[in-house]
């Protein structure tokens, strides 16, 4: 199976001193459930980056099958007015 999303060593910080995403990697196949479970861990703040709603800091967060143009999991905030 094919990959559809994958993360490698994503990071997120604000400033200096707020580590929000700290090294996460992961692949998600084709066909694949796949979900995120813990306390305080960045989940949110890696879904944020993964539609496009935040920015990274660093690391890849990526569909390998789509355009560079067209690299998102949903559509950007003007394409929902």
């Amino acid at each position: 199976m094919e990959d559809v999303v994958v993360v490698d060593n994503l990071h997120k910080t604000y400033g200096k001193n707020v580590i929000a995403v700290a090294g996460i990697s992961f692949k998600v196949k084709k066909g694949e459930i796949f979900g995120f479970l813990a306390n305080g861990a960045g989940k949110s703040t890696t879904i944020k980056i993964l539609t496009t709603l935040l920015e990274k800091t660093s690391g890849k967060a990526r569909r390998p099958n789509k355009s560079k143009t067209n690299n998102r999991l949903l559509p950007t905030r003007s394409r929902l007015r």
